[in-house]
Parts: structure tokens; C-alpha cells; sequence
């Protein structure tokens, strides 16, 4: 049997405000695991906002925690991936 794993991923490693953003989370074998994804909305003015997302992988399923007014939308899931977007 091998080793469980998660990861996560954007698409991108800055976006401009009001960008779509991607969020991939890949996963084997995972269960009860979880990731933290976060990062810093920089609007035009230098204005900053944190946001953190954090995935709980069990059995397959992905479920989200979020801050900093991000949204997160399900886009797509088979039974080791699932892709969701926000906007920047």
C-alpha cells in the first residue's frame, strides 16, 4: 500500500484583482489529512488582504475552511482530485 499524500496548487503565483484563481488538490490514499493554502490579495493602491484555505481530505471527500473573503467554488472532483476557483 503506499503512502498517503495530498498536495495543492495554483495556477498561477500572482493574479491581478479580480482574476480568476485555480486551486487544485491532488490526493492518494488520504484520509483524515489536511492542507493550508494562503496567500496576499495586493489591490492597485498597495491595499493588502490575507486569505487562507484551508483543505481536510478524508476518504476522497474535500471539504474547505476559508478566510479573508475568498470564495471557494467546487469546479470539478473525481476520486483523487478536485479543482475549485475564487476570484483574486
Amino acid at each position: 500500500m503506499a503512502n498517503p499524500t495530498a498536495t495543492a496548487s495554483l495556477n498561477k503565483t500572482s493574479y491581478a484583482v479580480g482574476e480568476t484563481m485555480t486551486l487544485t488538490v491532488s490526493h492518494t490514499d488520504a484520509d483524515r489529512l489536511s492542507l493550508t493554502v494562503s496567500g496576499v490579495v495586493t489591490d492597485s493602491q498597495g491595499n493588502t488582504g490575507a486569505w487562507s484555505a484551508t483543505a481536510d481530505i478524508d476518504a476522497g471527500a474535500v471539504t474547505f475552511t476559508q478566510t479573508g473573503g475568498k470564495t471557494w467554488t467546487l469546479q470539478s472532483a473525481t476520486a483523487n482530485q478536485s479543482v475549485y476557483t475564487a476570484t483574486a
